[in-house]
């Protein structure tokens, strides 16, 4: 019988080798201050609708101060987290209840910056009625800041997790408590402990990501990237994300830029 945590590791090694680079390329890493003054780390989707160009956030990843950090290029001053290529906004607004908001940018030369934007196309607010999604972003439990040395180091992670509730305003998924990760030592997956916090995640992209499984050497075949809605809060207690749909998003920006 198949170990059921190798089984798993080989599904996800497929998944990380092919897929993942493809949708960490939507997302980018915000830097911006909360409410004490004090420099955090949020993430951010490139998007395409219209032409025209924006970065869909979390609200209070943009709030104030928003910095994005465009082809993993940044220096520290002073405490301060500062992107050498400096974003272009034309326009910022956020939801005044829902967690959402975004940044309107200048087009961004993304070939030569190995990024992409979702378009419109790829936005879905079909019912979610089974299989695993996939939350995009920059958790600080992997980031690394030395203030002395003038030098942080960012990292693109993803957790895959399923859905637990869902409303219009809010789709509620797992946290996962035990992940799944390849032991170099017995040259074999095994399962462990997942980090503690999702802090980071905030204002990244939560992806469908449909597939259909073939066998054991590539198990997995690609169809389609669907973007479900951004990640902007958890709960400890739950030990559960929460994601505002996608289509509340677009309701926003609507709202906001006439853009239908």
């Amino acid at each position: 019988m198949t170990d059921p945590a190798a089984q798993a590791g080989l599904l996800y090694l497929d998944f990380a080798n092919k897929y993942l680079p493809d949708l960490f390329k939507f997302v980018v890493p915000i830097v911006h201050q909360g409410e004490n003054g004090r420099e955090y780390l949020g993430s951010g989707v490139l998007v395409n609708t219209n032409d025209r160009h924006f970065i869909a956030s979390a609200r209070h990843c943009i709030e104030r101060d928003p910095r994005p950090i465009i082809g993993d290029d940044f220096f520290v001053e002073r405490n301060r987290i500062v992107p050498k290529q400096t974003v272009r906004e034309v326009r910022r607004d956020w939801h005044q209840t829902l967690d959402i908001g975004f940044i309107e940018i200048l087009p961004l030369n993304l070939s030569s910056l190995n990024l992409a934007e979702v378009h419109r196309s790829q936005f879905s607010s079909r019912k979610i009625v089974e299989g695993m999604v996939h939350v995009i972003g920059h958790p600080k439990c992997l980031s690394d800041f030395n203030v002395a040395q003038r030098h942080m180091i960012i990292t693109k992670a993803a957790f895959g997790t399923n859905l637990l509730d869902e409303t219009d305003e809010c789709l509620t998924f797992a946290y996962p408590v035990l992940g799944v990760r390849f032991n170099p030592e017995i040259r074999s997956w095994e399962t462990g402990p997942f980090p503690v916090t999702p802090h980071g995640f905030s204002g990244g992209a939560c992806f469908g990501v449909e597939h259909t499984v073939q066998g054991t050497k590539s198990p997995i075949e690609k169809i389609e990237y669907n973007l479900l809605g951004i990640q902007c809060e958890w709960d400890a207690n739950e030990r559960s994300v929460s994601v505002v749909p996608i289509k509340q998003w677009c309701d926003f920006l609507r709202q906001s830029c006439g853009i239908n």
